[in-house]
């Protein structure tokens, strides 16, 4: 924990004289929650940092319309007594060019696959996350991945196209076909929209051992959008994955849904989503899906508060959003309270 806060104190001298210039801006967000837990059986109140985050970003005019870019981003423990990932630059942290004609970055990102289902989640960064059932696989989907090359093509009559390539770290053993970081990862997104619709869809793939998993390569699509007039909108997203066996694990197929709704009307928001998702694994099916309600109370541009409830319908199942006695539960719940402040 020391040592987290000193190479945050030491980030921050470091980029003060950068921050001090036009071209670079200290940017961040805290959110914390106070919710009940209960699994069934037990129950418990926990206090949450939900991706609290500290980040430094710029650019440097290099002519001809050509600019170099860069961004540092890091996890903040902002008093719960943990940090989400205990390490600097953990979040999206880059170099890179752009121009008219894009932008290109080298360094840590998010893959397109998972900015696509971030776009379409109402509950992202709470106990609600719809990552607890999207994210069904380890390793390139919905994830944030280093050795990224990334490429963005510029606005177009409402048009975006995203594409990654992840390199590998290592090369993959000639004598027993093995290596734990021999693998790299293709991701792309594409998407448009206007003042009443926005569609996107996007594909990635994995291939052979990737994040330490012995597995066959995983790939997967999804498609989503949402439809807004008159304070109404509506957010709808299909995913189909795939991880193709190999000699350790069997092929597994993971379909899932997001469906959510929600009416503002000045500060106000109320909000509700499912996620359901459905495993097929060697002939064995397993399901799970998670309920959410919540109401948003907008105080400004920047800080929101909300209430918040939400379930999830699974046995013994472990997710990495949920704390203590709920974590490991049969169908936990939660309710409770929470504030986000971005600057």
């Amino acid at each position: 924990m020391n040592k987290n806060i000193i190479a945050l104190a030491v980030a921050a001298a470091v980029a003060a004289p950068m921050a001090a210039s036009a071209d670079a801006t200290i940017y961040g967000k805290l959110h914390m929650d106070v919710l009940s837990q209960d699994d069934g059986s037990d129950s418990g109140v926990f206090l949450s940092s939900n991706d609290s985050r500290l980040g430094f970003k710029g650019s440097e005019d290099l002519g001809n319309g050509l600019s170099a870019i860069w961004q540092i981003e890091s996890d903040l423990d902002s008093g719960d007594g943990e940090l989400t990932s205990g390490s600097l630059a953990a979040r999206n942290t880059y170099i890179g060019l752009s121009s008219n004609w894009g932008a290109v970055l080298v360094g840590k990102h998010d893959t397109p696959y998972k900015i696509t289902g971030r776009k379409l989640d109402m509950f992202g960064d709470t106990k609600a996350d719809a990552r607890q059932i999207t994210d069904k696989f380890a390793g390139g989907l919905d994830d944030r991945l280093d050795n990224t090359i990334l490429y963005k093509l510029p606005t177009m009559g409402g048009f975006n196209l995203m594409a990654a390539y992840i390199t590998p770290d290592a090369i993959e053993d000639s004598a027993t076909g093995y290596n734990e970081n021999a693998a790299d990862a293709f991701s792309i997104n594409a998407d448009w929209g206007n003042d009443m619709f926005w569609v996107a869809a996007a594909y990635t793939q994995t291939n052979k051992h990737f994040g330490g998993y012995n597995q066959g390569n995983i790939d997967g699509y999804r498609i989503g959008g949402n439809f807004r007039m008159a304070g109404f909108k509506v957010n709808a997203m299909y995913s189909n994955e795939k991880q193709n066996s190999s000699d350790l694990v069997p092929e597994t197929k993971w379909n899932n849904y997001v469906l959510g709704a929600s009416w503002s009307t000045g500060p106000h928001t109320i909000k509700g989503q499912y996620v359901e998702g459905e495993a097929d694994t060697g002939g064995n099916t397993e399901v799970k899906a998670v309920y959410a309600l919540g109401y948003d109370y907008a105080m400004s541009k920047k800080t929101k508060v909300y209430a918040l409830y939400t379930s999830r319908d699974d046995d013994n199942y472990t997710g990495s959003l949920w704390k203590g006695v709920s974590a490991n539960g049969d169908n936990p719940s939660a309710v409770g309270v929470g504030m986000i402040v971005k600057f």
